[in-house]
């Protein structure tokens, strides 16, 4: 169990100073006084050496309880005021690499020294000093707490335990003990290394590996067994774990953690001197037999904040603990428990005492235990108790229990006054309850304040039963568990119907239950299940997750209790095993259901749910074999009579289900009690001890007990690692995002992780940097921030067009388990200035088309800037062109308003008036010129003074673009020796580039003919005309020698097919409608095409042409099983000679049906 999965191996090296007689060197009875105790709290800092300490050799000092620590490179010194005469001991690093040790993890704390005239003020401190690679691959880092310094070896892949070796003056001799620990001896006392301990996590899954001393003469070092060098090894105690308690009986009921990771421990003691904070509600004990206790620790267990007493002159025992306002700062500690004092505090409502058979107790205190906010105690004339509390989300309090209190007479005829109820109980009248048997479940709720009981419930059946747990979910229905032996459970009588789940028939000497009440008073019963087998049954704990999944965990003695297919223990190991049971938030089907237990007796006392349905078990078992354990790293073996377990079930209910025990205790018989998690996943165990050597960490608030625990018993915290959280933290999204572009100079760098983290241990390197490089190059720390699950990095002076990788190495982050972060790497380029890589038309372009719209590409996607609308297109003359501006990603293009006449323009893109999506603009003025020219013929078939051109042949002429409307005055075809003109007509190829000249009759043989094309008889499509006269001639064959072909004419334009076809079905209501010409076509100048029903009602419609091909879209989905017919009048479509369609066509289609 670890407090820190840092490096690829750390060893942690507890230093503690025990000063021991000569006689007793390696084992002593003295007791521990309390006030010593407290010492081994505080944290001490290291302060940093400017002058102060005249060796100039000492970097560092701290001023520990038990003597002075000295840091020097090469070694560390202690000097040990035991008494006048003192202990000074030297350790000196062997073969270690030249070293600058630095300071690490700044306090806030300033210290500042006044010896004589030198003054030294505000010196910083730091809560660890760091050698950065002392060894190959491996760092050392030092901290003072108390009377104790920690040493944390962090070795890396390179690095290897074998190279540590520490010389020690000082002293006449090493030895290691029985218990693994290494003692310093100088004769008279000695100074104590405690045992190492080493695992690994791999794969989730815990490795142990052995680690120990070595010693050599007067010099140490370290011992491993085999480890997996891919991994951390781990060399660490229990994270944290203390006793609690005085001379006499001490028991730990219940604990509470905190937002702030503060634990919160009740119970009850018997014990005069039980540890109590001056300024606590009540720091003397006022029962001869037991008061309650209410003790709060910080999260690592070394320092009791505070802690009281409470109760009356009578026993009194806590058994609940719960925190208002959900855990925050400043909560309110509620604790519950049985009295059997009649002057337990009372400043709440009273309920009549009856007699000393025992009531419920409920007690608010202060979150520093000062002040009793307020208390009351309540019940009926018989035997009532407390087992359970919680808090829901508005702050009110629920307990549940058993009371043996009911309405009416006893066997004698006496009058007996029942528990407390509340309207709206089961539709019951106040204080009425007949369904009351010989103990029975009582849940009770009041308001935050305890004035007054705002709901009560009893229920039970004809035999007992008794509540011992509760829960609520995010709803704030409450669930209840604890167990029964009566045939008629719940004994409901009014009505209150609950659905029957199969689960409701008891089935043996007492079957655990859960019973789940509506939420506002507790009026009805939502659920009730029983579980269990033939034999007896208890349920002890009870949880809920998020989703309303809910767990009981318990005890029974069955051998048939029912478990669900691939339950990790499907039979009974032993005479009692625990169990634990999931169902759903209805309580109408059992999701999981296993035994747990090993071939002893084992019950589940506790159980807690992470917030990713992961649980947390205590129980108590003296199992000795088969106890479930998946994980190799738990130990399993009972170490006495009885021993506390923790089992912890993660990826519940898939089929990577795991299952990690591990056992705590000592020689002699320990009981787990409670359990808590914080918000890191770390859990809280706590319970009793009969056993001298409980584990307990150095360091912890009490490592030793008051007495010897022949006849009485402690309580014990233990505070485990993160069992629920193995999993490295990684990376969910990085602002800039992989393989990002354009990245501004400027730009701050995120990577948010998927949990909470922290800096690793390979996260400083020394020197002010950190192991994260950005090309190479460590980036300083003050340019890194961690906030909350986002790394933020700060860089400076980045270059324009340049590739960026960032690169987070194993271990420089960790989440708050101390689960180390896989190394990552994050790569961008920087942003290129914005510029223009092409234009159409391209600079100083010829021939230009007058309607040509003009682009301009840039190298990224832009945007307007400021200066957009000062962009200009000039002609030759300086005169503005009318233009309009569209963007499409990297495309700008300026769309003149009027075509282009022929002659020379010229674009202007001022500075900043387009922008790249960083809102960086050009940085000089672009500017582009083109010249738009009128058409020009290229090419002529026939050639100019062909001869021997067939009669019966068309004349061609291409152009160097597109044209249209041939004019046919302004066209002759000439003979010349008569100055007769020969009739034609005109036809455009479907490029549109190309005229075609049909003369109406065969031409002359032999004979010369001219033609003659007058400026402006053709346009391009920008309406320029042809500019010039163009004249080409040619001459006619003499003879012919085969038939002569028909005499090519003009002809009008005609469909050649549709689809749909004509008279199609099934046609989709959506359909576009396409109708293909024999040629290219052109609406005509009086179009006239309908689109009707044949019921004649007519459908609108868009009409567009591409090429050869009408498209007809209709404005809104056409009716279902509906015929239509489309009509194109005659000339409402044209070939690009203008000639027109002859006559008008019609095509029938009918649309689907369904």
């Amino acid at each position: 169990m670890n407090l820190r999965k840092k490096g690829l191996i750390v060893l942690v090296i507890m230093i503690f100073f025990l000063f021991m007689g000569a006689a007793s060197a390696a084992s002593t009875n003295k007791k521990v006084s309390l006030n010593d105790k407290k010492f081994t709290t505080v944290n001490i800092p290291f302060v940093e050496n400017h002058g102060q300490i005249s060796d100039k050799n000492v970097k560092y000092s701290a001023n520990t309880f038990i003597g002075n620590v000295y840091v020097k490179d090469n070694g560390i010194v202690y000097t040990l005021s035991k008494d006048k005469k003192g202990w000074v001991v030297s350790e000196k690093f062997v073969n270690s690499n030249n070293v600058d040790v630095k300071g690490y993890d700044r306090s806030k704390t300033k210290v500042s020294y006044y010896k004589g005239k030198s003054v030294q003020k505000n010196l910083a401190t730091y809560s660890k000093v760091k050698y950065s690679n002392l060894y190959d691959g491996i760092d050392l880092y030092l901290k003072a707490h108390g009377k104790n310094i920690e040493k944390i070896y962090s070795i890396g892949k390179i690095g290897s335990p074998s190279s540590i070796w520490v010389t020690v003056s000082g002293s006449k001799g090493l030895k290691i003990n029985k218990n693994g620990e290494l003692e310093i001896l100088n004769g008279l006392s000695a100074l104590k290394l405690t045992k190492p301990i080493a695992y690994q996590i791999i794969n989730g899954k815990r490795v142990n590996v052995s680690v120990s001393y070595v010693i050599n003469n007067l010099s140490y070092g370290y011992k491993t067994g085999a480890y997996n060098k891919n991994y951390k090894l781990i060399i660490d105690p229990l994270l944290s774990s203390t006793f609690l308690s005085g001379n006499s009986y001490d028991n730990a009921q219940g604990v509470a953690v905190d937002k702030a990771g503060n634990v919160y421990v009740t119970g009850y003691t018997g014990s005069y001197d039980f540890p109590i904070i001056p300024g606590g509600y009540q720091t003397t004990i006022k029962s001869a037999e037991w008061d309650a206790f209410v003790s709060k620790f910080d999260s690592t267990l070394t320092t009791l904040i505070s802690s009281t007493f409470i109760g009356g002159n009578y026993s009194d025992k806590a058994t609940g603990i719960a925190l208002d306002n959900q855990g925050q700062s400043e909560c309110n500690v509620f604790i519950t428990g049985t009295t059997y004092s009649q002057n337990y505090p009372n400043t709440a409502f009273t309920v009549p005492w009856e007699t000393g058979a025992g009531d419920v107790f409920i007690s608010k205190l202060s979150n520093d235990l000062t002040t009793l906010e307020s208390s009351t105690f309540f019940g009926g004339n018989r035997a009532d108790m407390a087992n359970a509390i919680i808090v829901d989300a508005s702050n009110n309090i629920y307990i549940t229990g058993q009371t043996f209190s009911y309405n009416g007479t006893d066997s004698k005829n006496n009058p007996v006054t029942s528990f407390p109820i509340r309207y709206s109980s089961f539709n019951e009248p106040l204080a009425q309850n007949s369904y009351v048997g010989n103990g029975d479940v009582f849940v009770s709720k009041l308001d935050n304040n305890l004035d007054f009981l705002r709901s009560g419930v009893v229920f039970g059946g004809s035999g007992t039963s008794y509540g011992t747990s509760l829960a609520v979910d995010q709803s704030n229905y409450i669930y209840v568990t604890g167990a029964t032996n009566a045939n008629d459970f719940p004994a409901v009588t009014n009505t209150n119907v609950y659905p029957d789940n199969g689960f409701q028939n008891s089935k043996g000497d007492y079957d655990a239950f859960i019973v789940k009440l509506s939420k506002q008073y507790l009026e009805n019963i939502e659920g009730v299940a029983l579980l269990g087998g033939s034999a007896r049954d208890i349920g002890n704990s009870i949880a809920v997750d998020p989703l309303g999944r809910v767990y009981v965990v318990g005890g029974t003695w069955s051998s048939d209790m029912y478990t669900t297919l691939g339950a990790k223990q499907r039979q009974n190991n032993g005479q009692e095993d625990g169990f634990v049971v999931i169902m759903d938030k209805q309580i109408q089907n059992i999701l999981s259901s296993t035994y747990l237990g090993g071939n002893g007796i084992d019950v589940a006392n506790g159980v807690i749910v992470s917030d990713q349905g992961n649980i947390g078990i205590i129980g108590t078992t003296n199992s000795t074999k088969s106890f479930p354990n998946e994980l190799p790293s738990g130990d399993t073996t009972a170490h006495g009579m009885e021993d506390v377990f923790f089992t912890a079930f993660t990826n519940v209910m898939t089929a990577q289900e795991k299952v990690e025990t591990t056992i705590l205790g000592g020689v002699n018989a320990d009981y787990g009690e409670a359990l808590a998690i914080d918000t890191i996943g770390n859990v809280f165990l706590v319970g009793n001890t009969w056993s001298n050597d409980y584990p307990t960490t150095s360091g912890a608030y009490q490592t030793a007990t008051v007495d010897n625990l022949q006849y009485t018993d402690d309580a014990f915290i233990s505070k485990i690692d993160n069992l629920f959280d193995t999993s490295p933290p990684t990376v969910g999204s990085t602002d800039p995002v992989n393989n990002s572009s354009n990245v501004q100079l400027n730009k701050i760098i995120k990577l948010v992780y998927n949990e909470q983290i922290q800096p690793g241990s390979n996260f400083d390197i020394g020197g002010g940097l950190s192991s994260i490089t950005l090309n190479g190059v460590n980036v300083p720390l003050s340019n890194i921030q961690i906030v909350m699950n986002t790394l933020v990095i700060t860089p400076t002076n980045l270059l324009k067009s340049t590739k960026y990788i960032l690169f987070i190495p194993v271990d420089a982050i960790e989440d708050l388990a101390g689960n180390i972060g896989n190394e990552y790497t994050l790569v961008f380029n920087t942003v290129v200035p914005i510029n223009v890589v092409s234009t159409n038309p391209v600079n100083n372009a010829n021939n230009v088309v007058g309607n040509q719209p003009i682009t301009i590409t840039f190298n990224i996607p832009i945007k307007t800037g400021p200066n957009y609308a000062l962009i200009t297109l000039l002609n030759s003359a300086s005169t503005k062109i009318p233009i309009t501006k569209t963007i499409n990603g990297n495309i700008l293009t300026i769309t003149p308003i009027s075509n282009l006449t022929p002659e020379t323009y010229t674009l202007s893109l001022p500075i900043n008036s387009i922008l790249d999506m960083n809102n960086k603009g050009l940085t000089s003025i672009f500017t582009t010129s083109f010249t738009v020219t009128s058409p020009t013929v290229t090419s002529t078939n026939p050639v100019n003074t062909a001869i021997n051109f067939p009669i019966d042949k068309v004349i061609t002429v291409t152009f160097d673009r597109a044209i249209q409307n041939p004019d046919k005055l302004l066209i002759k075809l000439i003979r010349p020796y008569n100055g007769a003109e020969v009739p034609i007509t005109f036809g455009i190829t479907t490029d549109l580039k190309t005229l075609i000249i049909y003369h109406n009759t065969w031409l002359l043989k032999g004979v010369t003919y001219n033609l003659i094309l007058n400026p402006n008889c053709i346009t391009d499509l920008a309406g320029n005309g042809l500019i010039t006269q163009y004249n080409t001639s040619f001459k006619t064959v003499t003879t012919t020698t085969s038939a002569l072909s028909k005499t090519p004419v003009n002809t009008a334009p005609t469909v050649t097919s549709t689809n749909p076809v004509n008279n199609a079905v099934n046609i989709p209501t959506n359909k576009i409608i396409k109708i293909n010409f024999s040629e290219a076509i052109k609406f005509g100048t009086k179009c006239w095409i309908e689109l009707k029903t044949s019921s004649g009602k007519t459908i609108a419609f868009k009409k567009t042409i591409s090429g050869k091909t009408l498209s007809i879209t209709p404005t809104s989905a056409l009716a279902k099983g509906t015929t239509y017919t489309i009509i194109i009048h005659s000339n409402s479509i044209t070939d690009l000679t203008g000639k027109g369609l002859a006559t008008a066509y019609t095509t029938k289609f009918k649309t689907v049906t369904v």
